[in-house]
């Protein structure tokens, strides 16, 4: 187990105590994290590059590595289960790169599209199983995060995903960190962000900071001194 790790379950054990109300999920969402690698329904089935950008937009199917569903202590985490609500609160960080020289934050590239949603970016699609993708709805772009509704289903997976085409080049030691709080009533209220970056202030309980600065989805400005 690494710092991070370590330093993210004595951070959860601190939130626990200080906010026994909200759930505190972390997972990593790597730059070879494929939504479309199985054919579960979308149209992106080609297995090989074309020289259009029709076929390259299809390719999909056998690309990059399977997701999972976000998974707590206890396993794939239903977000309409016992712990579950009707929103949550989702935070990201970190960057995916697409080779050995080019990375993107969970925004992605704000100007062309792959598929739809923001190229390079964090994306996601609700399941109503954990074991793969049986799909409630369409994917949807993620990027840093925000308040996120919950389908209303009997059960609810989320998958997420790096929205790319080609990830043979994509490093796999790179990835997203990613934070989710539920319910969304929790201690999340004054979160604030800046498209691109991420999260600049972060509420009481003091050790959410503590947490999210390990974690990599938060970064401790200090101000500057005048000379």
């Amino acid at each position: 187990m690494n710092f991070t790790k370590i330093f993210c379950l004595l951070g959860f054990f601190a939130l626990t105590v200080s906010s026994a109300q909200a759930a505190f999920i972390f997972t990593e969402v790597k730059a070879t994290s494929a939504l479309y690698f199985d054919d579960w329904g979308h149209p992106y089935t080609e297995t090989w590059d074309g020289v259009t950008r029709e076929s390259n937009e299809r390719s999909g199917v056998g690309r990059g590595k399977k997701p999972k569903a976000i998974a707590s202590f206890a396993g794939a985490f239903d977000f309409r289960g016992p712990a579950g609500s009707d929103s949550f609160y989702l935070l990201a960080g970190g960057e995916a790169g697409i080779n050995a020289e080019r990375s993107y934050g969970p925004n992605g590239v704000g100007g062309p599209f792959w598929r739809g949603l923001r190229l390079y970016s964090l994306i996601g699609v609700w399941s109503s199983t954990s074991n793969g993708i049986d799909p409630i709805g369409d994917p949807f772009f993620v990027g840093t995060g925000g308040n996120f509704d919950v389908p209303s289903v009997s059960s609810a997976y989320l998958f997420l995903g790096f929205n790319d085409g080609n990830f043979d080049d994509n490093p796999n030691n790179s990835q997203y960190n990613v934070l989710v709080i539920t319910p969304a009533s929790g201690p999340t209220s004054s979160l604030s962000f800046v498209d691109g970056d991420f999260p600049t202030s972060v509420p009481e309980p003091a050790s959410l900071s503590l947490l999210l600065a390990g974690f990599g989805l938060f970064r401790i400005r200090r101000p500057r001194r005048r000379l």
